[in-house]
């Protein structure tokens, strides 16, 4: 269910989560990211969503070792032409180990582009690309991402270039259906834990050798 309060501009308020027999609190969305408490400072509108789950049911995370599935630039490989997408079958390449049972796919995505890259984007194979970009490059240097795909047709993914790029995919988990060995997947606000350039204390450091 919903409910909506209204509050005094800059009131603190705390939402505590408390799951339903045979059920457990799986984290907020929304305003609010995490399992503990929600701590909020009314300086808006705001809106929080608890999410529960049935355990054994839904899709949960397993940790892989990181694995390489694709690289365009050997073994043959062709890159993917401008203004077209590629598919690739995941659970197939890489001898990586991805089970046929995967639904998602933590993946690195890496572009080689062959010039100035309007932007790359990758979704589930089967459904229609969007309109969103995983990155750009418009200086045509060498970038990398991060991405949470869904497997889409056959356990494949679909990338599309405006420019011609060689393209890598290196793998780090997958989400499959919930079970005695998978791991709850908690999402948090990005953050930045580890800079050798910080200066502060103990938190930097100088350049890694090569």
């Amino acid at each position: 269910g919903s409910c909506t309060h209204s509050y005094d501009s800059n009131t603190a308020v705390t939402l505590n989560a408390t799951a339903s027999s045979g059920w457990s609190f799986s984290g907020w969305t929304g305003a609010c990211i995490g399992v503990g408490a929600c701590n909020l400072t009314m300086t808006a509108n705001l809106s929080v969503t608890g999410v529960f789950l049935e355990p054994g049911h839904g899709v949960q995370f397993v940790a892989a070792r990181p694995c390489r599935l694709v690289d365009t630039r050997k073994n043959g490989g062709q890159p993917i032409s401008g203004g077209t997408s590629q598919d690739y079958a995941l659970q197939s390449l890489g001898g990586c180990d991805i089970p046929s049972s995967a639904v998602a796919y933590s993946l690195n995505v890496t572009v080689i582009p062959h010039g100035p890259l309007g932007y790359l984007t990758i979704w589930p194979t089967g459904e229609a690309k969007p309109l969103v970009s995983t990155m750009n490059s418009l200086d045509g240097r060498i970038k990398a991402n991060a991405a949470i795909v869904g497997a889409g047709s056959s356990g494949a993914v679909s990338v599309y270039v405006t420019t011609t790029s060689d393209l890598v995919l290196d793998v780090n988990g997958y989400f499959v259906t919930a079970g005695a060995s998978t791991l709850a997947f908690y999402p948090l606000t990005p953050c930045r834990v580890f800079d050798t350039r910080w200066t502060d204390g103990d938190l930097g450091g100088p350049i890694l050798p090569a």
